[in-house]
């Protein structure tokens, strides 16, 4: 089983753009659960949203995505909570790829 995303410590991975920033870079989340908690960090659930970070469409302006895909079973606050290989909502991919925990898994 995938384990569970956390506030402040998912990493993910933007895809490359055709404007200018085409690099891939790291984000993290900005918001997550108030009062669920893996290792201290609350966990990350659909609709939280990431720090605001440059896109590489519309001319790199920047953007907020929201997290779009996660547990189809296993929730937080009664909203589904995300997991590693988890995806935002573009433009772009933003696909959780480090969760800063290894110990708490959610199907």
């Amino acid at each position: 089983m995938p384990l569970i995303a956390r506030g402040n410590a998912v990493a993910t991975d933007h895809a490359n753009g055709p404007n200018g920033c085409s690099n891939a870079s790291v984000q993290t989340s900005n918001l997550c659960s108030p009062n669920v908690f893996v290792e201290g960090v609350g966990v990350v659930r659909i609709g939280d949203i990431m720090n605001p970070h440059k896109t590489p469409t519309d001319e790199c302006n920047n953007h907020s995505p929201a997290l779009n895909s996660a547990s189809p079973n296993v929730f937080a606050n009664t909203i589904a909570v995300g997991r590693i290989s988890d995806t935002y909502a573009g433009p772009g991919t933003h696909v959780i790829t480090d969760v800063a925990q290894s110990t708490v898994t959610a199907n």
